[in-house]
């Protein structure tokens, strides 16, 4: 009897530390991600590459690109664009609020991470790092006159051994309806982190949308490429 209890006690330990190991649940994650406070100053260089497409035809609107240089402090920020400006797409959607995100992404991803639930945690590794390798799930109905909807969000996360994500997957599915047309979307967006001092920085996300509806199919790719001096 002695011995069953003890070998219970083990085994219960050992899925235990199992789950704990670099921080058991996305709550811990999200405080210690709210806890860096950003503030160092750092400079960083921006390459986007833009392209929508019907589904059908990969190459029926131009790529569209676009460079900036962007300065934060721990109370400014400040964004420069090399070169000509343009009117285009990637100039117009670039915005402050982007550029603050890409320099300490810990605040967007500790709100993204809210209401998922964990459903794996495992060991693993991501270009050769060693870490945890965890899956979150969520759902989401919305209904409201003339209006329904229900989003399904799967998560893919890598997280070092000081508790860190490294890297990032997150798949969305939505369907729903609008009055009398259906519509539905699917999006994946892969995404690479780096701390650096008291920041969480983004280094690289690549975010694909498709996208079915009346007017018919169409695929939007952009891929924002960031390095850190």
């Amino acid at each position: 009897m002695a011995r069953n209890c003890y070998r219970y006690t083990v085994l219960v330990m050992v899925a235990l530390i199992g789950v704990v190991g670099h921080g058991a649940e996305p709550a811990d994650l999200i405080a210690r991600l709210k806890k860096l406070d950003a503030g160092d100053t750092i400079h960083a260089t921006v390459h986007i590459e833009d392209r929508t497409s019907r589904t059908e035809d990969e190459n029926s609107k131009p790529l569209e690109k676009g460079d900036f240089v962007v300065t934060a402090e721990p109370n400014a920020l400040t964004v420069a664009v090399t070169g000509k400006i343009q009117d285009s797409r990637v100039s117009r959607e670039f915005s402050l609020l982007r550029a603050g995100e890409l320099a300490h992404c810990a605040p967007h991803l500790a709100k993204g991470l809210d209401g998922l639930k964990l459903i794996e945690n495992r060991a693993g590794s991501y270009l050769g790092v060693s870490c945890r390798h965890w899956r979150l799930e969520a759902e989401e109905k919305q209904k409201r006159f003339g209006f329904s909807s229900t989003t399904v969000k799967d998560v893919e996360l890598w997280i070092d051994s000081d508790g860190y994500p490294i890297a990032g997957v997150f798949k969305t599915q939505a369907k729903g309806k609008m009055l009398l047309f259906n519509f539905s979307a699917e999006s994946v967006r892969r995404q690479r982190y780096q701390r650096v001092g008291t920041r969480l920085v983004m280094v690289l996300d690549k975010n694909q949308t498709d996208m079915s509806s009346k007017a018919g199919k169409e695929k939007r790719t952009i891929v924002t490429t960031v390095k850190f001096k």
